[in-house]
C-alpha cells in the first residue's frame, strides 16, 4: 500500500472510531465530524475531520493536521508523529482498507467452525467462518438491532439477511472470543460477504472475500427495477412495501464506487433485457449524487432513470427516514412517483413536490 492507496481506501471516520472515539457533533451534509482527539486527552473536543476532503485537523495540538497517513502516525505514536515512519503507518493501515476495526458484541457461547481462508477486501486480517440466515433463534442483540433500531420485520430479514461469523487475525492473544467476531449482512455476486456490526455504537463495515454488488433477478416479466446503495435501504423498501418476494429486479451497490459496475450488469444480463426503467434510492449526500450521475452516464439514452430521494429529503438515506420519521410513511401508501433525473441535484429537489 502506498500513500495514495491509503488515502483512497481507508476511511478517516472509521480510523478515528476504531480507537473508541464517537462524534460529539456532526454536519453530515458537509461531511464534517468533531471528536475528542484519538491520541491524547481532549476534554473539550477539538479534533475535526472532513470525509469528502479526506483531511483532519486538531485545533488543540500544533501541526496535527493532514491526511489519514499522518493521523495513523499520530495514533501509533500517542500524539508524536515523528516517532512513527510513513512506512510503519502504511503497514498498519493495511488492516483498515475497506473497513474499520471490528467491535466485539456479546454473543452466545458456541464452538466456532474452522475459518475458511479467503482473500478479504480488507487484506488477510479477516477470515470468513460461516453465514446463517437471521431467525428467531439469532442472538437478542442482533434481533434488537434489526427489528427495534432498523425497524425491519423478522419475516423480511430472515430472507435477505445473515448472521456472519468471521475471525479477526489481529485480535490480541488474550481476546475472550479468541478472535471470533459476529456481524450481519449478506452475500454479494462474487461470492464474498458484505458485513457490518449490529450495533448503533459501531460503524464497522468490511467485505469478506471479493467485494461486489448484490443483485436479485425478480420476475422475467419485469420492466423496471430498483437500485440501492446499502442493504438496509433495500430491506426498508421491502418493509414499506410489505413484500418478501421480489417482482422487480433489484441491485445493492454495497458502495457508491460500484455504480459503473451496476450499469454494466444491467446492460449485459439477458434476464434484464426488457428492464429499461430503473429507480435509484440514492443517499442525500454528495456520494449519492455522484452515484446517480455515474449510473445515468453509463446507462445512456437507452434507459430511463428515476430518483426517489426527494421523498426522504432531510434524511441521509431511506432507512434513516423510515426509523426517524414514522409519521410520514404514508407518502409511500401508493406506487411512488419517480422523477426523471436531469443531472442537477438542486434543480431536481426544487422542481419536485412531495405528495400530501
Amino acid at each position: 500500500m502506498n500513500i495514495k492507496q491509503a488515502i483512497d481506501t481507508v476511511s478517516l471516520k472509521d480510523l478515528v472510531e476504531s480507537t473508541g472515539r464517537q462524534p460529539t457533533s456532526a454536519n453530515i451534509a458537509k461531511g464534517e465530524y468533531t471528536y475528542q482527539a484519538p491520541y491524547r486527552d481532549d476534554i473539550d473536543p477539538s479534533f475535526k475531520i472532513n470525509i469528502y476532503q479526506k483531511k483532519f485537523i486538531d485545533y488543540g495540538q500544533e501541526d496535527a493536521k493532514g491526511d489519514v497517513v499522518h493521523l495513523a502516525r499520530l495514533i501509533m505514536g500517542n500524539g508524536n508523529a515523528s516517532a512513527i515512519t510513513v512506512s510503519q503507518a502504511l503497514q498498519w493501515l493495511k488492516q483498515f482498507s475497506g473497513g474499520g476495526v471490528a467491535a466485539t458484541p456479546a454473543q452466545p457461547t458456541q464452538k466456532p467452525e474452522k475459518p475458511v481462508s479467503v482473500a478479504s477486501y480488507g487484506g488477510d486480517r479477516y477470515q470468513f467462518v460461516k453465514a446463517v440466515p437471521v431467525s428467531s433463534k439469532s442472538h437478542p442483540n442482533n434481533l434488537d438491532y434489526i427489528t427495534k433500531i432498523r425497524k425491519i420485520d423478522l419475516s423480511i430479514a430472515s430472507r435477505f439477511l445473515d448472521v456472519i461469523t468471521y475471525k479477526d487475525n489481529a485480535a490480541p492473544k488474550n481476546d475472550p472470543l479468541k478472535g471470533y467476531r459476529y456481524g450481519i449482512g449478506g452475500q454479494n455476486d462474487a461470492g464474498g460477504y458484505e458485513v457490518r456490526a449490529a450495533s448503533v455504537n459501531s460503524n464497522f463495515k468490511t467485505s469478506l472475500g471479493q467485494k461486489d454488488i448484490t443483485t436479485f433477478n425478480g420476475s422475467l416479466k419485469a420492466t423496471s427495477g430498483d437500485i440501492f446503495e446499502g442493504r438496509f435501504d433495500f430491506l426498508t423498501f421491502l418493509q414499506m412495501k410489505g413484500i418478501t418476494q421480489l417482482e422487480n429486479p433489484a441491485i445493492i451497490l454495497n458502495t457508491g464506487r460500484f455504480a459503473a459496475r451496476a450499469a454494466e450488469v444491467i446492460k449485459s444480463r439477458p434476464e434484464w433485457q426488457h428492464v429499461k426503467h430503473w429507480r435509484i434510492w440514492q443517499h442525500n449526500d454528495e456520494e449519492g449524487e455522484r452515484t446517480t450521475q455515474v449510473l445515468c452516464t453509463e446507462l445512456g439514452d437507452d434507459y430511463s432513470v428515476g430518483t426517489l430521494n426527494h421523498y426522504y429529503e432531510g434524511y441521509n438515506d431511506l432507512n434513516q427516514w423510515w426509523t426517524d420519521a414514522p409519521d410520514t410513511r404514508s407518502i409511500f401508501a401508493g406506487r411512488p412517483v419517480q422523477k426523471s433525473y436531469d443531472g442537477s441535484y438542486d434543480a431536481q429537489r426544487a422542481n419536485t413536490s412531495k405528495p400530501k
